[in-house]
């Protein structure tokens, strides 16, 4: 059984992305489970998770459209689109992830926000030949006109079920969903 792992997170409604013939291993992550981080909170109680939350309802938060810059290698697994239009709007938001963090007594976070959507992930143990193949098939990924909406906040933690999708939403304060 693994440790639940809590976030609070936009939901993202993403458009026009096109994956075609992803390399053999490569995990891609279903629509459902495509989000932009605001506070990981880590493996914290569902108690703590659930402070953060309330916390998070007496914040500002808002909808944002964007786009895209780029897909690069975050981590040792994670293959992520990292938001190029919209960056500006989210970052004030993104800003208050060190309030949630304290508020479920989680770790304080060591980097600062990035605003991205993991759209699939590595084997962990990859050879060399499988990093290139993965590395070569994300700079082909047409982006021009790829875009996202946000359409909630959500508190999310890992699916107990993992065969459908990665994640489950816990709470969810909508946003709206124009794109």
């Amino acid at each position: 059984m693994h440790m639940p792992n809590w976030f609070i997170a936009f939901a993202v409604d993403v458009r026009n992305l096109l994956l075609h013939d992803p390399p053999a291993g490569l995990r891609l992550f279903s629509a459902a489970d495509c989000h932009i981080t605001v506070a990981f909170l880590g493996g914290v109680s569902d108690q703590s998770a659930h402070q953060a939350w309330a916390k998070a309802m007496r914040m500002p938060w808002h909808a944002v459209d964007g786009t895209f810059a780029e897909v690069r290698k975050l981590g040792r697994s994670a293959l992520s689109a990292v938001v190029g239009d919209g960056r500006d709007a989210l970052m004030p938001m993104l800003a208050q992830r060190d309030t949630l963090l304290e508020s479920a007594g989680a770790s304080p976070a060591r980097r600062p926000p990035l605003p991205h959507v993991t759209l699939a992930r590595m084997p962990r143990h990859s050879g060399a030949g499988t990093r290139h193949a993965v590395l070569e098939w994300v700079r082909n990924i047409p982006l021009a006109d790829v875009r996202f909406h946000t359409t909630a906040l959500v508190l999310m933690t890992r699916a107990e079920d993992r065969t459908g999708h990665l994640y489950r939403i816990v709470e969810r304060l909508d946003m709206g969903s124009e794109l």
